[in-house]
């Protein structure tokens, strides 16, 4: 399995956008990829963004990695630099990418030109026509080149299977950030180093992870214990009704249907992230 990592620059500003394959030589991927792709990658953004670099890398196996710039330079092109405008790097569309299996994840298209980002007189964020025209090209590439997208698998997937949680208990006679997770039942056992996701958490169990990894396993009074990474509160006993445990595995899904879903948003209360640039923009001294 590849990683496509594609590294983009806006005004010093860095981001960067992930993709999987299924492959297994970055080189040959990097031959399919050719500049049209990186091109069509970074058309529909602002003028001033760029792409810096690309990341092709295998996911199961060491060492094995690609790190180019494409060339021609891959350059946006909406808007004019000379123009003045809002901070671009703040302004993105949201688009949720849907697979075969329907999987989906939401891919978050930064750098946007202010001048592509309207909305209608009901409020609905709209994208110009010729920013859906640019990004649909993107997204067709991106399928016609098997780009997939990554999840975390649930069971019965993957034949996964949920576990119990019978108690959690407190492991920090060392450390007091330590916590020890028994399950039911007991077998099969899992192995230091695995990852683990827990659903069911209850609220005595403030900020615990969702997902964990298993530092050490001991068996104290015949019982396995799973050391984890959290400080139990008070240090006494929890027992837990519904908590439950699986493994965590992580699957890929190839990308079969790309839709807009709106405009990104902030916390100021604004419509979306154009003007987060001159909303932080001093005043002018009279």
């Amino acid at each position: 399995m590849l990683k496509l990592t594609i590294f983009y620059n806006a005004q010093n500003a860095g981001f960067s956008e992930t993709f999987y394959n299924d492959g297994t030589d970055p080189q040959q991927l990097r031959t399919a990829l050719n500049n049209a792709f990186f091109q069509a990658a970074v058309k529909f953004r602002h003028v001033s963004v760029t792409i810096k670099g690309v990341r092709i890398s295998r996911i199961d196996a060491a060492g094995k990695s690609l790190l180019f710039q494409p060339y021609p330079l891959a350059q946006g092109t909406r808007f004019t630099a000379t123009e003045e405008g809002a901070d671009v790097v703040s302004t993105t569309a949201v688009y949720r990418l849907t697979a075969a299996n329907g999987q989906s994840r939401r891919l978050w298209c930064r750098g946007l030109a202010d001048s592509d980002i309207v909305r209608d007189a009901f409020g609905n964020d709209l994208e110009s026509a010729a920013l859906r025209a640019m990004r649909t090209d993107y997204f067709a590439k991106l399928l016609s080149n098997n780009m997939q997208i990554r999840y975390q698998a649930k069971p019965p997937e993957a034949t996964l299977v949920y576990r119990k949680v019978a108690n959690v208990n407190f492991a920090g006679l060392t450390n007091p950030n330590r916590s020890n997770v028994i399950l039911f039942p007991q077998a099969p056992e899992l192995v230091a180093g695995q990852k683990v996701v827990f659903i069911g958490i209850p609220a005595e169990l403030p900020n615990f992870p969702r997902t964990a990894t298993i530092l050490e396993v001991k068996t104290l009074l015949g019982l396995v214990n799973y050391e984890i990474s959290y400080r139990l509160p008070g240090g006494i006993i929890i027992i837990p009704r519904k908590m439950q445990l699986y493994n965590s595995v992580f699957l890929t899904t190839a990308i079969q249907l790309a839709a807009f879903e709106r405009f990104g948003s902030h916390r100021t209360g604004r419509p979306f992230g154009s003007l987060r640039g001159r909303s932080r923009a001093a005043a002018p001294s009279l």
